[in-house]
C-alpha cells in the first residue's frame, strides 16, 4: 500500500478506486431503522457525512422527529438555508423559528410559531432558549443575512455557543438533561483552516473543540451534517459516537472516516468500503465508536412543504454602520424622536444626557448634544409638535411646581416655556 502523505488527494483516491474494483463487496442485508434506542441511551455525540443531494438533511430531520415524539428531548436546530425542517411540520409539536429582529420571514402552517431575537444579543437568545418549554427551535440566521452578511454567523455563534455551553454547564442535571444541538452543514461555520474566511471561523472550532468532551459530561448531545470529512477537525471526528455515511462524493473521505471508527476490522475494511460505494440513495451505514456496523434504511419525510420565504434579509455592514439619515427620512426620524422626547416630558421624566447622545448619533449629528440644539428647534413649525410641547407646558405650569423628574439624578429639571 502506498503511503497516503506521498500522493496528493486525486492520486490517492484513484488508487482507492483501482484498489476497490478488485474487492467483493461484503453482503449486508438492509435493514430499517428500527432500533434508534443505542443513540438515545446517554448524551452521544452524531455526525452524517455525505455528498449534496444524498439525503444526510432527512436522515438529520428524521432522527428528530424520533428524538421529539419518542424520546422527548428538545432540540436547539441551526438551519443551513435549506428549510428541509419544514417536513416536520404537522408530525411534531409547534416549530419556533427565532429570526433576527429587522428581518422578514413567513410561514404558511399553523404550527410554525415565527419569534424574533436581538442579533447582537446571543446570550439572551441561549438563554430563552434554554428557559423556553417549546422542545423545537430553529435558528434562522443563514437565510436572515444577505450574501454579504454571510461571515457574521460564525461570529454570532461564537458568542452564542460561549453563553450556552457556560449557561448548561451551570445547571443542574435535571434542568438540562434531553438537550441537542444540531446543525445542518457544520461546516459552513467551522470551515478547515485552509478554506476559512477569518480569524472568527478558527475561534468557533476552538469553541467547539475545548466543550466537545464536556458536553457529554452535562448531558448535551451534538449532532451534525457535513459534506466531507476533511470539513470536520480530527479532535471533533475523534469524540464522535455514531458515524453515518449516506452517498460519498469521495471515496477518500470514506477511507478517512472508517479509519477512525473501523481501525480494529481490517480483513473487512476493504469489503464494506466496496459496499458503500455502491449503496443505493435510501440507504445509510451506521458505525459507533466500538466498531458495531451495519446498513440500513429509512421511510421518507413528506415531500410537499408549506409556502415560506424571506421578505426582508439584514445587511450587518448597514446594522453595524448605519447611515445617517438625509432629506425626508431624516426628518421623518428627527420628528419620531422628539415626539418621544415631548412625551417623556409629559410624563415628567427626563431621558438624560447619554440618551440624548445616542438619538443624536443615530440621527447622524455631527456632535451629539442636547435634542434642543436649533436644528431640533425648527421642529416646532411641525403643528402637532408644536400643540403636544404647549399642551405639556400648560399641564405643568397648572400643577404644581413646572418642573420634571430626572430619575437618574433625583432633582427637578426646569420647564422653558416655547416663545
Amino acid at each position: 500500500m502506498p503511503r497516503r502523505a506521498r500522493m496528493s488527494e486525486a492520486e490517492f483516491e484513484r488508487w482507492l478506486l483501482e484498489q476497490l474494483e478488485q474487492v467483493e463487496p461484503i453482503e449486508a442485508e438492509v435493514k430499517p431503522f428500527a432500533d434508534p434506542g443505542p443513540i438515545f441511551s446517554y448524551a452521544t455525540h452524531l455526525w452524517i457525512c455525505g455528498k449534496t443531494g444524498s439525503g444526510k438533511s432527512v436522515l438529520l430531520h428524521t432522527l428528530q422527529e424520533l428524538a421529539l415524539n419518542k424520546f422527548g428531548y428538545k432540540i436547539i436546530h441551526r438551519d443551513d438555508g435549506g428549510w428541509g425542517f419544514l417536513k416536520l411540520a404537522g408530525i411534531v409539536d409547534e416549530i419556533v423559528l427565532w429570526v433576527p429582529e429587522g428581518c422578514e420571514i413567513y410561514c404558511e402552517h399553523p404550527d410554525v410559531i415565527i419569534r424574533h431575537f436581538d442579533i447582537h444579543s446571543p446570550g439572551w437568545l441561549a438563554d430563552e432558549l434554554i428557559r423556553t418549554s417549546h422542545t423545537f427551535n430553529v435558528i434562522m440566521l443563514y437565510d436572515a443575512l444577505n450574501s454579504d452578511s454571510k461571515p457574521y454567523e460564525a461570529m454570532f455563534y461564537d458568542s452564542f455557543l460561549g453563553a450556552f455551553l457556560n449557561r448548561m454547564m451551570t445547571m443542574h442535571p435535571e434542568e438540562k438533561k434531553h438537550t441537542i444541538l444540531s446543525f445542518d452543514e457544520l461546516n459552513d461555520i467551522i470551515q478547515s483552516p485552509r478554506m476559512e474566511l477569518g480569524p472568527v471561523y478558527a475561534s468557533v472550532r476552538a469553541k467547539l473543540e475545548l466543550h466537545f468532551r464536556k458536553m457529554r459530561k452535562h448531558d448535551v448531545h451534538l449532532w451534525f451534517t457535513s459534506h466531507r470529512v476533511k470539513d470536520i477537525p480530527p479532535s471533533l471526528r475523534n469524540n464522535v459516537d455514531f458515524l453515518f455515511i449516506k452517498r460519498m462524493k469521495y471515496m477518500y473521505d470514506v477511507y478517512i472516516a472508517l479509519n477512525y471508527m473501523l481501525v480494529l476490522l481490517k480483513y473487512l475494511f476493504w469489503r464494506i468500503m466496496a459496499r458503500i460505494k455502491n449503496m443505493g440513495p435510501e440507504e445509510f451505514f451506521m458505525v459507533d465508536r466500538d466498531g458495531n456496523w451495519d446498513f440500513y434504511q429509512i421511510p421518507n419525510l413528506p415531500e410537499e412543504l408549506p409556502r415560506y420565504g424571506v421578505r426582508r434579509q439584514l445587511n450587518m455592514e448597514e446594522e453595524l454602520n448605519p447611515k445617517p439619515f438625509r432629506g425626508r427620512e431624516k426628518w421623518a426620524e428627527i420628528r419620531k424622536w422628539v415626539k418621544a422626547t415631548l412625551l417623556a416630558m409629559k410624563n415628567r421624566i427626563e431621558l438624560g444626557t447619554e440618551a440624548y447622545s445616542r438619538i443624536a448619533e443615530r440621527l447622524g449629528f455631527s456632535s451629539p448634544g442636547p435634542v434642543g440644539n436649533t436644528l431640533v428647534h425648527n421642529v416646532f413649525s411641525d403643528p402637532e409638535l408644536k400643540d403636544l410641547f404647549d399642551e405639556i407646558i400648560a399641564e405643568l405650569s397648572s400643577s404644581k411646581g413646572s418642573e420634571i423628574y430626572n430619575a437618574r439624578a433625583n432633582a427637578p429639571v426646569p420647564v422653558v416655556k416655547s416663545k
